[in-house]
């Protein structure tokens, strides 16, 4: 690269097409990568012809070496994308729960993944304008949006989902069933694990190809803090907080630690 002066060479080169045909060198990676970034700062990106850029790098000698910096371009690709096709609206309380579980999940999924790939990367220079852009773009175009909504229908509709199993019903609806049929049960608590984080956990464990794996959504106890959210695993025909709001009762006895929870 040094001797064929190949950085301000490919300067000269204003096509991308071009660039997409050439392999051997890294320093043609981070020229592709930077004109993927500079299409960002337009109103409208050619979205779709930016997913072709980076597909088209995928078989090439260099890839795996910018593998994190064109993953996290592919996924703010697809937030866009999926943001342009969905109509963030929420008409009922039931409709929320089902079109979080159903689509919504996969902005928060996409996000996510961004921020990981972009800051695994180290390319700073990179991804610095495009992260704040992003993450703005979240906050004022997704959450407040969704969130004014999802306000809306929880002040006018009671807690409570006639097509999502309750989290207090959890011992009872899916685990009761399977000690009746004599097996062994095994239940892995993850505090304040996201729907969208269960479900990639759920596809790597299906990739696996020797296990079966089965994801639905529960609706939450409020208020949802963890030592309540815990009790309402267990077996239980009352949930309830002691005087002083502090320890969660379940059947009138304490369920504070371990020991509680035995």
């Amino acid at each position: 690269e040094n001797y064929l002066n190949l950085k301000n060479n490919l300067q000269k080169v204003h096509s991308v097409e071009t660039l997409l045909e050439l392999d051997g060198f890294s320093e043609i990676d981070q020229r592709i990568l930077f004109e993927i970034k500079r299409e960002f700062s337009a109103l409208e990106p050619p979205l779709e012809l930016l997913e072709r850029w980076i597909d088209s790098r995928k078989n090439s000698h260099w890839y795996e070496e910018y593998k994190t910096s064109y993953n996290a371009f592919h996924e703010v690709i697809k937030l866009f994308i999926l943001l342009e096709k969905l109509d963030l609206k929420i008409d009922s309380f039931e409709d929320g729960l089902e079109k979080y579980t159903q689509t919504f999940y996969k902005l928060d999924l996409h996000y996510r993944r961004f921020m990981t790939f972009s800051d695994q990367s180290g390319f700073t220079d990179l991804f610095g304008d495009l992260v704040k852009k992003v993450e703005n773009f979240y906050v004022n175009r997704i959450l407040s949006v969704l969130n004014e909504q999802w306000q809306e229908q929880i002040e006018k509709h009671p807690w409570n989902s006639k097509n999502v199993i309750h989290q207090q019903n959890f011992f009872e609806k899916l685990v009761r069933p399977l000690l009746q049929k004599k097996g062994k049960v095994f239940v892995v608590i993850s505090d304040a694990l996201r729907y969208e984080c269960a479900l990639e956990l759920k596809e790597m464990v299906l990739k696996e190809d020797r296990f079966q794996a089965e994801l639905m959504p529960m609706l939450g106890v409020l208020p949802s803090f963890t030592q309540l959210g815990m009790a309402a695993l267990l077996p239980n025909k009352k949930l309830e907080l002691d005087k002083n709001g502090e320890k969660v009762l379940v059947d009138g006895q304490n369920s504070q630690g371990l020991e509680g929870r035995r």
